[in-house]
């Protein structure tokens, strides 16, 4: 069933385990028991995905919270070449690339 919804785990952070039973060292017992699952587009669209097993307070188990963090894309820099200047259409190329354009008009 998990294959046939294209369902995959993601990046697991916080404690390693999901689940405590016991209330002393002797009879702790801890266990992954818990586990994060997404469809497999979600991993395209949110590139940092995952999931933080948040601590147990209420519950034996613990909450799994799943981040999702958007990469926003930053403009590139603009770089520029010294080599072009000594290139023997230089200016000509720079005036019609550069010069206003009217609406419509193509370069």
């Amino acid at each position: 069933m998990i294959d046939d919804y294209e369902l995959i785990g993601i990046r697991y952070k916080g404690s390693r385990f999901t689940r405590a039973r016991g209330r002393y060292t002797s009879t702790l017992v801890e266990k992954r028991l818990d586990r994060d699952l997404v469809h497999n587009g979600c991993v395209s669209c949110w590139r940092d995905i995952s999931c933080v097993a948040l601590p147990r307070r209420f519950s034996d188990h613990s909450l799994l919270l799943i981040q999702f963090w958007t990469l926003i894309p930053r403009p590139m820099p603009f770089r520029f070449q010294s080599m072009w200047f000594y290139h023997s259409d230089f200016l000509d190329i720079a005036r019609r690339v550069w010069s206003p354009l009217s609406i419509g008009s193509h370069p």
